[in-house]
């Protein structure tokens, strides 16, 4: 199937103006599109929870827990960790002035970290692998490190 769009219809007219508001609403709504591969670099942080934002990634997904941290001597980080019903799960509910020690993947350009994994007072708790995959998300089956042609 090919969708074709007559040039003079998108460059004046309702169709540009539909376009561009589109566009416009999408970037403010949904900030940049992230990235689906693997992270391009690791950083761990520890601080100060200032904030705590439950947000909906897409329609049709759970809501996911977003803490903005004050590292000493650093700027703000804001740091994506999982859906509150995995966090729930694992015993970990977040306030400010709670201390957390984060591992996070990081992608040039995005203000907005990953974290692999979190941890508050003794309890650590994994959220990614490796790969950047979540650990809650089991539609794939990872493979066996023990099997042939499984995982390194």
């Amino acid at each position: 199937m090919e969708i074709r769009i007559e040039r003079d219809l998108v460059h004046s007219g309702p169709l540009r103006g539909s376009l561009v508001a589109g566009l416009l609403f999408s970037l403010v709504c949904c900030g940049p599109a992230r990235s689906p591969l693997p992270p391009s670099a690791r950083a761990s942080f520890e601080g100060t929870v200032i904030g705590v934002d439950n947000r909906t990634p897409a329609q049709q997904m759970a809501e996911g827990i977003r803490v903005t941290l004050r590292p000493e001597g650093q700027p703000l980080v804001v740091v994506d960790l999982a859906p509150g019903w995995y966090l729930n799960q694992q015993g970990l509910h977040f306030s400010e002035r709670d201390r957390l020690s984060v591992e996070a993947a990081t992608n040039a350009g995005d203000p907005v970290v990953r974290a692999q994994s979190v941890s508050k007072g003794s309890l650590r708790v994994p959220l990614r692998d490796p790969a950047g995959k979540p650990v809650w998300d089991t539609s794939k089956p990872r493979p066996d490190p023990a099997a042939p042609g499984g995982a390194p």
